[in-house]
């Protein structure tokens, strides 16, 4: 197959890609939107956190994962 055939035959492969592809359904009509169901409210409640602890603890979980 010399560099000719190869583009020959990837012009048609692209030309009928473009042309099969109204007949896939992207060109239908929208489907409906689902309608979203209110986010139930979380089981716990906030905690302060400790910049400082965070930090220890981040410290000590990278070197124990080294």
């Amino acid at each position: 197959m010399d560099r000719r055939d190869f583009l020959k035959s990837l012009l048609l492969a692209s030309c009928a890609g473009v042309i099969g592809m109204p007949q896939s359904g992207f060109t239908s009509e929208e489907a409906p939107r689902p309608k979203h169901a209110k986010v139930p409210p979380l089981p716990w409640g906030y905690k302060e956190l400790d910049p400082d602890e965070a930090l220890r603890r981040g410290h000590l979980g990278y070197m124990v994962g080294e």
